[in-house]
């Protein structure tokens, strides 16, 4: 009975992999998805791993360096294109595919203002994106100045479009057409321009004419 016991035990897998900072960080980014930025505690991150509740410690400092990794965890799922002389095309498919992973999680988006973007997965969506432009023949001076304008221009828009879905339809529409005409005639006129235009019509339009920009100032060097 004891040799048959021993047997089967060895025959029965682990039933919990080793806690590693790339399980722990998606462990922490589901909960994030799930329940807010708020939710997330080392507790209760704790209880989504089946671990002890001090055991995260083991691999992060504390709570700000484990969101910065929930934050690179995002930036994983970004297409980085390849670089092969052209600029605009891939360019704009890696504009994208940040955007896309973004609007994907939008509770972590406040963080990423506070995690500085030092990841692993973060640095290769920047290298990617230098990358591309140096491979096109950009002089590096532009090359910075471009990247830093379309990761603003993406940052803020994506924040822009989290926020405005948090609100229900009924809710944005009243806002929308609250505004007395009277006082805003311009802005009133526009508004069901406003009410008619998606978020992917928004970002698409503003990415295209800071490229067009681009196109404009390379072409007058």
């Amino acid at each position: 009975m004891y040799v048959l016991m021993v047997e089967t035990a060895a025959t029965l897998p682990d039933a919990r992999d080793p806690l590693t900072r790339d399980r722990i960080a998606r462990a922490a980014l589901a909960v994030v998805d799930a329940e807010g930025l708020e939710a997330l505690t080392m507790r209760r991150l704790a209880a989504e791993l089946g671990a002890a509740p001090m055991s995260a410690y083991a691999h992060f400092a504390g709570k700000r360096e484990l969101l910065a990794e929930v934050v690179d965890a995002v930036l994983g799922d970004v297409e980085l294109p390849e670089i092969d002389g052209r600029w605009r095309k891939p360019i704009r498919r890696l504009a994208g595919s940040l955007r896309s992973a973004l609007l994907a999680h939008p509770a972590v988006m406040p963080a990423f203002h506070a995690s500085g973007g030092r990841g692993r997965n973060a640095l290769a969506v920047l290298d990617r994106a230098h990358g591309i432009l140096r491979g096109a023949g950009f002089p590096d001076e532009q090359v910075v100045r471009v990247v830093d304008t379309i990761h603003a221009f993406i940052l803020g828009s994506a924040a822009l479009e989290i926020a405005w879905a948090s609100l229900d339809p009924a809710s944005r529409h009243a806002q929308i057409f609250a505004v007395p005409q009277s006082a805003y005639p311009d802005l009133t006129a526009v508004m069901p321009q406003v009410v008619a235009s998606s978020g992917d019509d928004r970002f698409r339009y503003g990415l295209d004419r800071i490229l067009d920009g681009v196109a404009a100032a390379r072409r007058s060097t």
